[in-house]
């Protein structure tokens, strides 16, 4: 029977689509504060970034990317378009 009660009860919430948009920047602010306050705080994300293992993989992967880059334009300096459009035309 409390079920049943239960069921019957009919809740309604005001429907309010523009809450968010409308104060999205003081809900980013608020979260950033309890973010900061509880959770992570400036020490902490300090001594994340400050840990070797950290500092470590920052540097392979900046030194990677770098690397790519540099494979990367080497190999466009090299490719000849016009040699590439020849063997295209052959193929077809």
């Amino acid at each position: 029977m409390v079920v049943a009660e239960l069921l019957s009860v009919k809740i309604t919430l005001p429907f309010t689509p523009g809450i968010i948009p409308k104060r999205k920047d003081s809900l980013a602010k608020a979260v950033g504060i309890a973010v900061g306050e509880n959770l992570l705080t400036k020490e902490d994300i300090v001594g994340i970034f400050e840990d070797e293992k950290m500092i470590i993989t920052l540097t392979t992967t900046q030194n990677q990317r770098h690397n790519a880059n540099i494979i990367n334009n080497n190999m466009m300096s090299t490719i000849d378009l016009g040699d590439c459009e020849n063997l295209l035309r052959k193929w077809k």
